[in-house]
């Protein structure tokens, strides 16, 4: 059920800039603004917006988040704000795409902030697709540049709207690290708050996360970051040579549809003429980049391991039975930690139900959405056929398994399955040399039979075969396509023994 939220409207006065300094003395322009440039309202607003006190005058509290940026920031930014609004960063596109919310009844057609806002807390769903909206603004959600609420994980601390990006935080305090100062760059950093959690882009350091299990935690020397544990695996090569993520990502055009970023030949050209001084050129001639390679992608065969999280379980919980999870509480979400840290201690008479917030509003709903996988693995990525017809890394995307227990312990869901697809991508885990041949050659999982010993044996995990939505662009491999990959044919013996010519491994068997 959807209620309209309270809008409310206030006009300010100005003040003069000094009075605010005389408490705010850290908070000072960049660019010589007064404090009633951005902070006064001129406009209706969510209540959440609104700092407003019995000592302090009402002021908009976040001047250059998503609502509100059109008025604010793009009086002097016209062309980034155009920009950025045409991005997924603020559009949503990828993760609506992915839940496929705009055919799920109940939910606005059109998902935005001022939509999502008015959604209320569930009571007793009918099925799977009741239960979106509250994961959507109680866990999705809170990476977005829509949130309110920040994540207080180590790591992901940040601000909303403009702010997310251009202003830094210090990750310890949660304080913005120069005031109000924005930065025309955005450090790498920055784009960890979200792109973390065995998403794209913390695979750039080599950031891998332990299961979420207490028995999996690094006992000593380690502290969590970005809310879990973290393997350290072998990083991008070009982060090992001082590449930020916007050297080849523009953050206002990220994600959005027909986006361009730059393609690996853009700088590793073969042609001299157009030769990026620094990086090593694409040599046509050498083994691995020869014709029969032509429909594989660059990463398919350069990314040194890529993200594959199998079985994800989410568990909507509004009782106050914290014993189980306990063990499992550093699962990438601060407030999940937190909260069971709290619950924990207490006798169970004195213990709250499940609350977590809705990080769209503030508001503290019921409910916790707890995490967990079936397994996850990061060796032999598995192959699948992109949209423009090559062969690319894939990997277990938007399967979900839904469960939802409420107040009263009554079970509404119970493991329902909800979307599920697996999709193609670009590891960002690039090594100056390609995988051995036979992490594809003649291997059941990377020809996307799943986990097994031989393609003659039987799957381990029916879960890690290759699942596609009909509407999806990518696909997993058909049968001929498998048995070329598994079955060496007398081109693929040929053109091995030349390579191990080439690289002088010959002459250790002689």
């Amino acid at each position: 059920m959807i209620k309209s939220f309270a809008l409310i409207l206030l006009v300010l006065h100005s003040l003069p800039a000094e009075d605010c300094r005389t408490c705010h003395q850290s908070h000072l322009s960049a660019c010589g603004l007064t404090c009633n440039a951005c902070h006064n309202v001129t406009k209706a607003v969510f209540p959440v917006d609104i700092l407003s006190t019995k000592n302090h005058p009402p002021v908009l509290r976040f001047p250059s988040a998503n609502d509100y940026s059109g008025e604010k920031c793009q009086k002097c930014h016209q062309r980034q704000v155009e920009s950025y609004r045409q991005s997924g960063h603020f559009t949503m596109e990828n993760m609506l795409k992915t839940l496929s919310v705009s055919s799920i009844p109940g939910l606005p057609q059109k998902l935005s902030r001022k939509n999502l806002i008015n959604l209320q807390p569930v009571k007793s769903p009918a099925g799977a697709n009741e239960i979106i909206g509250p994961l959507l603004v109680q866990k999705c959600l809170r990476c977005h540049t829509e949130a309110r609420v920040s994540d207080q994980a180590s790591g992901r601390k940040r601000h909303n709207g403009c702010a997310s990006c251009h202003i830094a935080v210090d990750q310890k305090s949660g304080a913005s690290e120069n005031g109000h100062k924005f930065s025309g760059q955005v450090a790498d950093a920055t784009c960890l708050t979200c792109h973390s959690g065995n998403y794209t882009g913390a695979d750039y350091y080599g950031y891998y996360e332990h299961d979420y299990h207490q028995d999996y935690n690094t006992p000593v020397g380690s502290s969590p970051e970005f809310g879990s544990f973290q393997h350290r695996l072998s990083s991008d090569i070009h982060q090992k040579k001082g590449l930020s993520c916007t050297d080849c990502h523009s953050f206002h055009k990220a994600y959005s549809s027909g986006r361009k970023v730059k393609e690996c030949l853009d700088c590793h050209t073969g042609n001299p003429a157009k030769a990026v001084s620094e990086t090593a050129a694409y040599n046509p001639d050498i083994v691995p980049h020869q014709s029969f390679h032509k429909q594989v992608s660059c990463t398919s065969c350069h990314a040194g391991w890529s993200y594959q999280d199998y079985g994800l379980h989410l568990y909507y919980d509004q009782t106050k039975q914290y014993d189980f999870w306990i063990n499992y509480k550093w699962q990438g979400d601060q407030w999940v930690t937190d909260w069971l840290d709290s619950m924990s201690v207490l006798p169970e008479a004195e213990r709250k139900m499940a609350r977590s917030p809705n990080y769209l509003s503030g508001a503290l709903w019921p409910g916790i959405w707890y995490t967990a996988w079936e397994f996850r693995r990061w060796e032999d990525p598995v192959l699948g056929i992109g949209a423009d017809g090559r062969y690319k890394i894939i990997q277990p995307f938007s399967g979900m398994n839904l469960t939802y227990v409420d107040s009263l312990n009554r079970v509404w869901l119970d493991s329902e399955k909800f979307a599920g697809s697996w999709r193609s991508y670009s590891p960002h885990t690039i090594q100056p040399a390609g995988r051995a041949c036979e992490s594809c050659h003649g291997n059941a999982k990377a020809a996307g039979l799943g986990i097994r010993q031989s393609p003659e044996d039987i799957v381990s995990n029916p879960v890690t075969i290759p699942q596609f939505d009909k509407k999806s662009a990518d696909r997993a491999l058909n049968s001929a396509e498998q048995k070329r990959l598994l079955i060496p044919s007398a081109l693929y013996r040929s053109k091995k023994a030349e390579y191990l010519q080439s690289r002088n491994i010959m002459n250790l068997f002689r």
